[in-house]
């Protein structure tokens, strides 16, 4: 029996997304599309895709999201959030879309989109400081509510960066996804083309007297993996020439030998001394 060729790992996710509601995006609209995993022995929030939309057109909204190939990990489970951004009107993602591995689709990935005021029932508010005065005017800051439990992601808001700090967000979430006997963590990442930043430390909201606003949430720079290096092959180290064995332990006749020459050039030498001093 032939066996399943092995499936490759997706390097985008693409699809569209969709609102309910019959508005038409002006031409300064933005979309944040991002694809984020658990990784590690802490389970950290990983970006491992992203793409940023400025004029998107109206929906569907086309997307193509590129996966980074360095921290993908194809054997995890993948969600995919998005937002919209028009002026005062915004729409994000409810919850998160399974893309990209365990079976779930990396193509023609439909993502429904919510209201921001039907989404919001509850609302976790405040800023994220760390990644420094000289981000970009393309700079994108996303952060999310998590249960620090079974890390179900239960809130998600992104916004363009001023080019300053602190980063101010707004984090919607469903108060009845919300059990008040849990922890609930806030955690952000900031991309700024090669550069980015994330939280080391969730920092405790909502629930068991933490609070819903006035929340700081701090980044650190991520220090990406340094680049292979091509592989320098070591020149050959010549090796040691052994004299050959006499098998009996006397003295090697090539030493012999060159005894011989030198006493020979010792010789001769001193009878040309005695011959010049003589002339």
């Amino acid at each position: 029996m032939t066996a399943a060729p092995a499936t490759s790992a997706p390097t985008s996710i693409s699809g569209v997304l969709i609102y309910r509601e019959p508005h038409s995006l002006s031409d300064t609209a933005m979309v944040t599309v991002t694809i984020v995993q658990l990784i590690g022995p802490s389970a950290t929030i990983t970006v491992v895709g992203q793409q940023v939309i400025h004029g998107p057109g109206q929906q569907p909204i086309a997307f193509n999201a590129p996966l980074n190939p360095a921290v993908f990990d194809p054997s995890v489970k993948a969600e995919l959030w998005a937002k919209i951004v028009d002026g005062d009107n915004a729409w994000l993602s409810p919850s998160g879309t399974a893309v990209g591995t365990l079976g779930a689709p990396s193509q023609g990935v439909v993502v429904r989109l919510e209201y921001r005021p039907d989404l919001l029932e509850g609302e976790v508010t405040g800023v994220t400081t760390g990644a420094g005065p000289d981000l970009s005017a393309d700079a994108v800051s996303m952060t999310w509510v998590l249960d620090a439990t079974t890390l179900a992601i239960v809130g998600y808001d992104s916004s363009a960066v001023s080019g300053s700090e602190p980063i101010p967000f707004s984090v919607p979430f469903n108060v009845t996804d919300i059990d008040d006997t849990q922890t609930y963590v806030a955690s952000s990442f900031v991309y700024d083309g090669e550069r980015s930043w994330d939280t080391a430390q969730g920092v405790p909201v909502i629930t068991l007297g933490n609070p819903l606003t006035d929340v700081t949430v701090t980044v650190t720079a991520i220090t990406a993996p340094p680049s292979a290096s091509p592989s320098i092959a070591p020149s050959p180290t010549p090796a040691p020439t052994t004299p050959p064995s006499t098998g009996g332990g006397g003295i090697d006749p090539l030493w012999i030998l060159l005894i011989g020459v030198a006493i020979g050039a010792a010789v001769i030498g001193g009878v040309y001394v005695m011959r010049r001093n003589s002339a």
